[in-house]
């Protein structure tokens, strides 16, 4: 988890460090740069709480707000390469941290859980009555 925590934090500072308030000259515009941040601060929360399929979407979105970024001509080709670079790092964190979080654990002891079990009916004798045996008698005179 750190390591993913590390890498967005990678992310937002690419993100920062183009920031300059001429545009003519910046890397990455102020606009660009802001929606950038927005999107990686997202990122940083779903990973946080190990939402990993919000975070995936998220990193969805600032896939393409960069690409639309640059295709609006607001971050250069060299800072929208340096922050794919960090964010195919980033994605790759959260596919281990996620595979990690969705493996099962084992079982805290090697005792196997009990299995209920219905009892057996307990054969009861049945006396039969009849006539011709037993005691019950009527001798005859």
């Amino acid at each position: 988890m750190r390591r993913v925590l590390l890498a967005i934090l990678a992310v937002g500072l690419v993100g920062v460090a183009g920031c300059s308030g001429n545009t003519s000259t910046a890397a990455l515009s102020d606009t660009a740069a802001h929606q950038l941040q927005a999107d990686v601060l997202a990122v940083t929360t779903s990973a946080a709480a190990h939402n990993w399929t919000a975070a995936r979407t998220e990193l969805n979105r600032l896939r393409t707000d960069l690409a639309n970024a640059r295709i609006a001509g607001t971050v250069t080709s060299a800072r929208a390469g340096a922050i794919e670079a960090a964010v195919a790092k980033v994605s790759l964190d959260i596919a281990a941290a996620s595979a990690v979080s969705t493996t099962p654990s084992s079982p805290r002891s090697s005792i196997p859980a009990a299995t209920p079990t219905t009892p057996k009916p307990t054969p009861t004798r049945t006396r039969k009555r009849g006539h011709g045996g037993g005691d019950g008698g009527g001798g005859g005179d």
